[in-house]
């Protein structure tokens, strides 16, 4: 089956692959990038196009991801543009930084997600599961939460608090 896509004029024009049900990802960066959804991390080889599969979403949510993917990668490539440094460089010692707007920045990058370079294998690694520190407070021994002191404009610890009280 091939699709058709509609240009910006409204034209109908043949998609260059045959839509086979099978979505695919392109690394257009010189490095490796790894996305992680629901914890599994996905890696995709640096300048090529991968097929990108989650089990358990359905095509719309396959899109979403697909475009959430291509958002993340556009981050880091605008990050190291020299436009990006152009306006870090121009943004030292002011108050306010330089401003961007991060849709029409982020746009051709996440373009270039959708065009197609020589096929490869996405790499999908084991779930990963993150483990946070948890302080316990000495006198209840239940979990506690640094908050944002008034006297020093900076984080304390309640168990340092108690700790300091004993």
């Amino acid at each position: 089956m091939v699709m058709e896509l509609i240009d910006k004029n409204g034209a109908a024009t043949a998609n260059p692959r045959e839509f086979s049900g099978q979505w695919f990802f392109t690394n257009p960066d010189t490095e490796d990038f790894t996305f992680f959804w629901n914890g599994t991390p996905y890696t995709f080889e640096a300048m090529k196009t991968s097929p990108f599969l989650i089990v358990d979403a359905t095509p719309i949510e396959m899109q979403s991801i697909r475009k959430q993917a291509a958002y993340k990668l556009a981050q880091r490539m605008f990050g190291k543009s020299p436009k990006y440094k152009k306006l870090e460089k121009d943004s030292q010692g002011k108050s306010s930084p330089q401003y961007y707007d991060p849709k029409v920045e982020y746009e051709p990058f996440i373009q270039q997600c959708l065009t197609a370079l020589p096929v490869a294998q996405a790499k999908m690694g084991k779930k990963q599961k993150r483990s946070f520190d948890v302080h316990t407070d000495p006198k209840t021994g239940k979990p506690v939460t640094k908050v944002l002191g008034e006297a020093d404009m900076g984080s304390t610890s309640l168990v340092d608090e108690a700790a300091r009280e004993e």
